[in-house]
């Protein structure tokens, strides 16, 4: 039995569970209400109980939902056996972590890190209309730029390579736009911040969040390790 099979089976058991009594045009009624068509009741005549009828292709012979609903018995979720194996899904999610390209990991975590630039700077523009406008429009380059990237990467490889050709400096106006946002954000963030002692500077945990403007740095390391602890265990 299929997944989707053994999701409606279940359906089915927890319905008639939770409603005793209850035929299957009760659960097609709830479950799928398309496939379930009101009768006109403007004439009056409201004898039928069900006040409706199934669609074409719940009247069918051997008709998949009416085998499933003679095989459900009524059982609530909590007693039946999970469809979701949660120790099954996190070994395949470490089975595939152990086989991935490196290529395709330093992708996403390129993506990733792309997306959590854009989050913790939104809420430092906000207050600025001017500067919100230039930023989203840096963020659509971006956005519209990796998705390029990703999907066509030989595309943007020779792409660049004319433009760079036909007229070294028309791309200077979008690297002129980042240096301005990362010039505003790092200016910014210096008027907020007093410069610290010198005694300050070695117990302060440095701040975990990192500039937007850096995650463009090419001489920035996302990477870089980190320094070792000292010998008596105490944090710094």
């Amino acid at each position: 039995m299929g997944a989707g099979c053994s999701q409606l089976l279940s359906d089915m058991q927890s319905f008639k569970a939770a409603n005793p009594g209850c035929i299957l045009e009760d659960f097609v009624r709830w479950h799928s209400p398309s496939d379930w068509t009101e009768n006109d009741t403007s004439s009056g005549d409201d004898s039928s109980p069900l006040r409706g009828q199934l669609s074409t292709r719940m009247q069918k012979e051997d008709n998949l939902w009416s085998d499933l609903w003679e095989t459900a018995k009524p059982l609530p979720a909590v007693k039946q056996t999970p469809l979701y194996d949660e120790d099954l899904v996190v070994e395949g999610i470490l089975n595939s972590l152990e086989d991935i390209p490196a290529a395709e990991l330093f992708e996403q975590l390129f993506v990733s890190l792309v997306a959590l630039g854009f989050v913790m700077v939104d809420p430092v523009v906000a207050t600025n209309q001017d500067l919100t406008k230039l930023f989203f429009e840096c963020k659509e380059y971006v956005y519209e730029t990796v998705e390029t990237m990703l999907k066509r990467p030989e595309e943007v490889l020779r792409s660049m390579k004319q433009t760079t050709e036909e007229s070294p400096s028309s791309g200077n106006e979008t690297k002129r736009r980042f240096k301005r946002l990362g010039f505003i954000f790092r200016g910014k963030e210096g008027n907020q911040k007093r410069v610290p002692s010198e005694t300050e500077q070695k117990s302060r945990e440095p701040s975990p969040r990192q500039s937007f403007s850096s995650l463009f740095d090419g001489k920035s390391s996302l990477f870089a390790k980190k320094p070792p602890r000292p010998d008596n265990g105490t944090l710094i």
